[in-house]
């Protein structure tokens, strides 16, 4: 892992114990979680979340971003909150994810931003156009 993506974690996990959860897990691995659960009270709410950061980070991780990120560490603790953190997690969570969610849709779009194997596929195509 590179140090801006430790400190990516970082920040996120910090953002996660703000909002009642565990300090040790990630807002998407949470929100995975509680999606996925059956049974879970909310279940709906974390649907909802889920379907906004999988949208958001589509363009890194393709579909299911927070469901790989809780099977990731699927023993961990997850703590679901009471409803003041989780309505500020929600709340907190739309204007970051717009931005994000922009923000690497454009970089795709942009050559310089694109991988190696995705320029190949672009030069491919428009060689064949």
């Amino acid at each position: 892992m590179g140090w801006m993506h430790g400190v990516i974690i970082g920040i996120d996990q910090l953002g996660n114990a703000i909002f009642a959860g565990n300090p040790d897990s990630t807002i998407s691995s949470r929100v995975g979680y509680f999606a996925q659960r059956e049974g879970a009270a909310n279940k709906r709410y974390w649907q909802c979340l889920e379907m906004l950061i999988n949208f958001t980070f589509y363009p890194l991780d393709g579909r299911q971003h927070c469901l790989r990120a809780y099977k990731k560490d699927p023993d961990e603790n997850f703590k679901e909150g009471n409803k003041i953190s989780r309505s500020l997690l929600a709340i907190v969570l739309i204007l970051p994810c717009m931005i994000i969610g922009i923000s690497l849709r454009i970089m795709n779009w942009l050559p310089f931003w694109q991988s190696k194997d995705e320029k190949r596929k672009t030069d491919k195509a428009n060689s064949q156009a």
